[in-house]
């Protein structure tokens, strides 16, 4: 008798996990957004700032009750920092299909381990009352972003001066494969970038 009942329960949960949407969505990097399943990337800076969605969608019919919900990150150590005060709602039947809300928070790299998986943006739904059901939504990355340094960031050339000048890209960080860049020649200029200034470089692994 117990392992039947086991076996309804587990099946009930199933079915209410099924009906349920959680997810996070329309991702902003200050200001930009970025496409789904992407990660969130500081690219060398301290902090950035993250605008979203967080929606919670259940058939009208389906009754919950009381949740807490909350939204923070993990970093690649399992620990989780707090974005938000945890909110307590309540999900009726028929009245109610859900809740959502848009947030707009700073992340700082400071609180972040950079392995290569392991640090995500995400919210969790706690039942209170009845079965103690919990959601997640989908798992953002939070990852450091590509990082280059350049012996010259600018130079001036005085008019004239037909002297080569050698800009080198060093990959400070670990990234590998092929990496874009433009060149900006600067205001008040006319013509043509020379031709050898290649608009693509390979890097590897330090």
């Amino acid at each position: 008798m117990k392992k039947i009942t086991s076996i309804i329960l587990l099946l009930f949960v199933t079915c209410i996990n099924a009906q349920v949407e959680f997810k996070i969505k329309n991702v902003k990097v200050n200001g930009i957004s970025i496409p789904d399943n992407s990660p969130i990337e500081f690219n060398g800076a301290s902090s950035v700032v993250v605008n979203f969605k967080v929606e919670f969608t259940k058939p009208s019919e389906m009754y919950i009750g009381s949740i807490k919900h909350v939204i923070g990150t993990y970093n690649s150590y399992g620990q989780f920092k707090q974005l938000i005060q945890p909110e307590d709602l309540f999900l009726a039947a028929v009245t109610n299909s859900g809740f959502s809300g848009i947030w707009e928070k700073t992340l700082y790299a400071s609180d972040y381990t950079y392995d290569e998986n392991g640090n995500y943006l995400v919210a969790i739904v706690t039942q209170t009352s009845g079965n103690g059901l919990v959601w997640e939504t989908n798992h953002v990355p939070i990852k450091r972003g590509p990082l280059f340094s350049l012996n010259y960031n600018s130079i001036q050339i005085e008019c004239g001066n037909t002297t080569s000048r050698t800009f080198t890209v060093s990959n400070s960080g670990t990234n590998m494969g092929t990496k874009s860049y433009n060149w900006n020649i600067g205001t008040g200029w006319t013509g043509i970038v020379n031709s050898n200034m290649f608009n693509y470089i390979n890097t590897t692994k330090r």
